[in-house]
């Protein structure tokens, strides 16, 4: 784990900074595949059971309804952020890159399960209010806000 000294040579150095170590995005896309999979089994299996019947059709929807929630959610929310010199870089897990000033950030909460770190970031870029979920193992000591506190009074 860095410490806040480290982070300090980090910002003068202007190198990469990375609000959340190792970050366990491709657990999402693994949590997708298996909603899928157990869905598809239940789906088969009160299908052959009853056939097409009121409850086949109300498990359909139901799987369909969640399936978009999580779809959704991943290609709305879930990315990995760092900060290179004043710039925040945040590169979602399906779809675009976005950059934007460190000053920008309006809010930034954490919270620690099981020895990963979900952070949510919320952010303001060509007018509009981003959200973004980051998850990972930490690199620092520190939480994401110490860290983006810091780098503003260096920077």
């Amino acid at each position: 784990m860095k410490t806040i000294t480290t982070l300090q040579d980090q910002i003068l150095h202007r190198e990469k900074i990375e609000l959340v170590g190792q970050t366990c995005t491709k657990v999402a896309l693994l949590f997708l595949v298996l909603f899928v999979s157990i869905g598809t089994t239940a789906e088969y299996l009160i299908f052959a059971n009853s056939g097409i019947s009121l409850s086949f059709i109300l498990a359909s929807l139901f799987f369909a309804a969640g399936l978009s929630v999580i779809v959704r959610t991943i290609w709305r929310s879930i990315a990995t952020a760092y900060i290179k010199g004043e710039m925040l870089i945040v590169r979602y897990l399906i779809g675009k890159s976005k950059i934007t000033e460190i000053r920008s950030i309006r809010s930034t909460r954490s919270i620690r399960i099981l020895g990963i770190r979900f952070t949510t970031l919320k952010f303001k870029l060509d007018g509009g209010l981003h959200s973004v979920l980051i998850f990972g193992i930490p690199n620092y000591i520190q939480d994401p806000k110490t860290i983006i506190d810091t780098i503003r009074k260096v920077a």
